[in-house]
């Protein structure tokens, strides 16, 4: 297994505008069919399952060998990044890319993608050295949809995944009165020190209602193609 540099992926979209789709619910405002072709497209988790294609798909995670939506996308025209050497290998344009876990300051001349706590810290970090002029999150919100439903799409492990990943899956589904919970809070936090560090990052989002107030709001119509 080849570890690459980050620097495979400097100015590899130069002045492109970049989606980036996390797994929270104003992802389903996004219309595949109505993205400018010219934009790139980066799923994230189970947002892949939104998606007939997408550009890439990154993963950090080991959860991602027992979940369908890292194991379908052997029928899905994409490439693959995967910031955790744990993750096997299943298609043949996939990258391995190594984590920093001791900054959260992003340059363009990087060589490793920042620790972070989640994986769309990790992908925005990808995103810019990419050479995006404009990063849209999506399915970012920080925020579950009601009270009862977190994610858009089913969270589920394949029948044969370890229990111990099953029964952490069956905790998470949980959410507390305000529609937050420590794993959104430790997200939050990460994204406090991205902030912190990196004044200038070009982020924007589609959620309206999110946690994530750091990034001014942009309507998901006003990116379509006409």
């Amino acid at each position: 297994m080849k570890i690459y540099s980050l620097q495979k992926y400097r100015d590899k979209h130069l002045n492109k505008r970049i989606w980036i789709c996390g797994s929270g619910p104003s992802l389903t405002m996004v219309d595949e069919k109505r993205i400018p072709k010219d934009d790139i497209l980066i799923a994230c988790n189970s947002s892949t399952y939104h998606f007939k294609k997408m550009d890439y798909a990154i993963f950090t995670d080991e959860m991602a060998n027992f979940s369908n939506w890292y194991l379908d996308l052997k029928n899905k025209p994409c490439k693959v990044i995967l910031c955790n050497t744990g993750i096997d290998k299943i298609k043949k344009n996939t990258t391995y890319l190594d984590k920093d876990f001791t900054t959260w300051k992003i340059n363009k001349d990087d060589k490793k993608v920042i620790g972070g706590y989640d994986i769309i810290h990790c992908a925005v970090h990808i995103a810019y050295v990419m050479g995006a002029s404009e990063i849209i999150l999506c399915g970012v919100d920080l925020r579950y949809k009601t009270l009862t439903e977190k994610y858009p799409y089913s969270q589920d492990l394949i029948d044969d995944a370890p229990q111990d990943l099953k029964n952490l899956i069956i905790k998470g589904r949980g959410v507390s009165e305000d529609y937050f919970d420590g794993a959104l809070g430790l997200s939050l936090g990460g994204w406090k020190n991205i902030v912190e560090q990196n004044k200038d990052l070009p982020i924007k989002t589609i959620s309206e209602k999110t946690n994530l107030n750091y990034y001014s709001y942009v309507d998901v119509n006003t990116l379509y193609d006409n």
